[in-house]
Formats: C-alpha cells, sequence, structure tokens
C-alpha cells in the first residue's frame, strides 16, 4: 500500500496524472477506504479540474481519518471554492 501511494505520489507531482491514478487505484483495490489513497485520488481530480469528484473523494478521505491533515482541509476547500 506504501509503495503504491509513494509510487502514485512521484507520478503526480511531475505530472504523469494517468500513471499517478493507476498506482493510487491499486493502492485502493489493496486497502479499501485508505483514506490516503483517496486523499490522493481527490488532488489528482483537482489537478484535472474536477470539483465535484474532488469533493466526492477528499470527503471520503475525511470519513476515513483524515481531517487531520491540514492538506485536506485545504484541498477540500479549494475544491468547493472551485465550484
Amino acid at each position: 500500500d506504501q509503495v503504491l501511494l509513494m509510487r502514485g505520489e512521484l507520478n503526480f507531482n511531475v505530472g504523469n496524472y494517468d500513471g499517478a491514478r493507476e498506482y493510487f487505484t491499486r493502492a485502493l483495490t489493496v486497502a479499501p477506504g485508505s483514506p490516503d489513497a483517496l486523499y490522493w485520488l481527490g488532488r489528482l481530480a483537482l489537478a484535472e479540474a474536477l470539483p465535484e469528484e474532488a469533493e466526492t473523494l477528499l470527503l471520503s478521505a475525511d470519513e476515513n481519518g483524515y481531517l487531520r491533515h491540514s492538506a485536506l482541509s485545504y484541498a477540500l476547500a479549494q475544491s468547493l471554492f472551485d465550484q
């Protein structure tokens, strides 16, 4: 799970969104409900200008225990602002 997330984040950071999506989706398959995978899929949706999808994913990350991270709060606020 962590290796998949790290690879996904690396792909995300260099703008390879298709590669990032593949790794984050695989991480979610390995660990269903993973707040980290949901968070990164939400960030990916924001990067691809899909605010409604981003909001859904980020709220799911929050429901699975991710709110403690200030990055989630920022990303969620960004998705709501962009609507």
